[in-house]
C-alpha cells in the first residue's frame, strides 16, 4: 500500500505560489529593465550604424518569448484609438463597467481568445520580429488599433500596438517601443478571421 505524506498537497501548493511569484517577479523586473533601457539608450539616434539592435524592443521581444512559454490564456482585441480620456467630456466619470471595458487606456470594439497554440506563436512571433527589425525613427503619435493580452494565472501583459506610428507599449505605463509594421498582417488576419469590429 502506498503511502502520501500528509503534508505532500500542501508542499504542491507553496511551489505553485512559489512559481506565481518568481513569475511575476520576471515580468516587473523586466519591465523595469526596459524603462531604464529606454531611458538610458536614446531609441533612434541619428548616427546608429546599419544592422544596429535596439536594446529596449530587444528587452522587449524577450519579455514575450517568456510570457508566451507559459501563457494559460491569449486574448486579441481589436480597439478603438482614441483615448478614452479624450472620447468622454471633462468632469464625465466613467463608471465601474466603463472601466472594465477598456483596455489599457482604450475602448474595446471586440476581442477573441486564441485557443490555436500555433496561431498563438505566430502572433507573439511576429511581434517579435518586427521588434527585431525595429525602425530607427517613429511617427510622434500613438493610436493603436490592436492589442494583446498574454494571460498567466493572475498575471497579466498587455501589449498596446500601434503599427501605424510603429510603436508598442506594455501593461500601458512602459515607454514606447519602437516596432516595425512587419506584423500587421498577422494581426489583421486573425482579427478578420474572428470578425472583430475595427475603428474606421
Amino acid at each position: 500500500m502506498v503511502r502520501t505524506h500528509p503534508d505532500l498537497p500542501h508542499r504542491f501548493q507553496r511551489l505553485e505560489h512559489m512559481k506565481s511569484q518568481i513569475k511575476k517577479t520576471f515580468i516587473e523586473v523586466s519591465l523595469s529593465v526596459v524603462a531604464i533601457v529606454s531611458f538610458l539608450s536614446p531609441c533612434y539616434p541619428e548616427d546608429q550604424p546599419n544592422g544596429y539592435t535596439n536594446a529596449a524592443a530587444s528587452a522587449a521581444a524577450r519579455i514575450l518569448q517568456s510570457a508566451i512559454e507559459s501563457a494559460d490564456d491569449v486574448i486579441l482585441y481589436s480597439l478603438d484609438p482614441e483615448r478614452a480620456d479624450v472620447i468622454y467630456r471633462p468632469g464625465e466619470h466613467l463608471s465601474p463597467q466603463d472601466l472594465a471595458k477598456l483596455f489599457n487606456g482604450y475602448r474595446v470594439l471586440g476581442q477573441v481568445r486564441i485557443e490555436d497554440a500555433s496561431e498563438r506563436r505566430a502572433l507573439v512571433d511576429s511581434l517579435r520580429q518586427g521588434l527585431a527589425n525595429s525602425p530607427r525613427e517613429v511617427e510622434l503619435c500613438f493610436d493603436p488599433h490592436h492589442g494583446l493580452r498574454i494571460r498567466n494565472g493572475a498575471q497579466n501583459l498587455d501589449v498596446v500596438i500601434c503599427f501605424e506610428c510603429h510603436q508598442i507599449q506594455l501593461n500601458g505605463n512602459s515607454p514606447y517601443i519602437p516596432i516595425s509594421s512587419s506584423p500587421q498582417g498577422v494581426f489583421d488576419s486573425a482579427v478578420q478571421k474572428a470578425r472583430l469590429p475595427v475603428s474606421k
